[in-house]
């Protein structure tokens, strides 16, 4: 589920992402050994530190980022966005450590892009598009293959706060998982950055109340660090 907002919403392209503690990555093969090294994707993805205090690194295989690919299209088509051009896609990609919460039922991940001038563009119309949460919302209440239509993910809300200092943009979805009194409620908060032709997506998915500042501003001075002494 973290994963599919951060295709959707900021990224993705027809080979999109996921999270996943062994990157995955490509260089292109115009970057000499040198830029390769310093702006290599892995140097950008949420590493342990005080935003992953309290979590655990997982040891599961991880997804196939190939597996999200059609995401960002879905979303770009509700929005009435041009597709990608064939070819147009991440020029590298990384993605990193799935950090767990003891219980198991809060997680963070991150995901890290090196993309063309093009893609930047497309992103930034995406994440500032007013029909963003309209149609992010829409997408969630759709079942995912394989589930009936009355699978029990009921959209409580979907909000574009500020963003913490450091991010780009944040959207908090707030998702019951259910329709009994007991019905888990999870919030998937994620922060996206871009600098450069970098972009990151990291989302926590967490059963807070409200949403989590300061674990946030944590995740936001790790990452906004990082591009900084790229």
């Amino acid at each position: 589920m973290a994963t599919a907002l951060a295709v959707s919403a900021c990224g993705g392209d027809d080979a999109a992402s996921s999270a996943d503690p062994a990157p995955r990555t490509t260089v292109p093969a115009s970057s000499s050994p040198a830029e390769s090294a310093d702006r290599s994707p892995e140097n950008f993805v949420l590493t342990e530190g005080p935003a992953t205090d309290g979590f655990a690194a997982s040891a599961e295989a991880p997804a196939d980022p190939e597996e999200q690919s059609d995401l960002y299209s879905l979303v770009a088509e509700c929005l009435g966005l041009p597709a990608p051009a064939p070819g147009d896609g991440a020029q590298a990609r990384a993605v990193g450590p799935t950090f767990n919460s003891p219980d198991e039922v809060s997680s963070i991940d991150s995901l890290v892009e090196m993309v063309s001038d093009e893609q930047v563009v497309r992103d930034r119309e995406l994440l500032e598009n007013p029909r963003l949460l309209e149609c992010l919302g829409s997408f969630y209440e759709e079942p995912a293959e394989g589930e009936s239509a009355d699978s029990g993910i009921e959209i409580v809300s979907v909000e574009k706060p500020p963003a913490p200092a450091g991010a780009l943009a944040y959207i908090r979805a707030v998702m019951k998982l259910g329709d009994t009194a007991d019905a888990l409620v999870l919030s998937m908060d994620s922060l996206f950055f871009m600098e450069g032709n970098i972009e990151v997506t990291v989302n926590y998915v967490n059963t807070e109340p409200a949403a989590p500042q300061e674990r946030l501003q944590q995740i936001a001075d790790q990452i906004s660090e990082k591009l900084r002494n790229r």
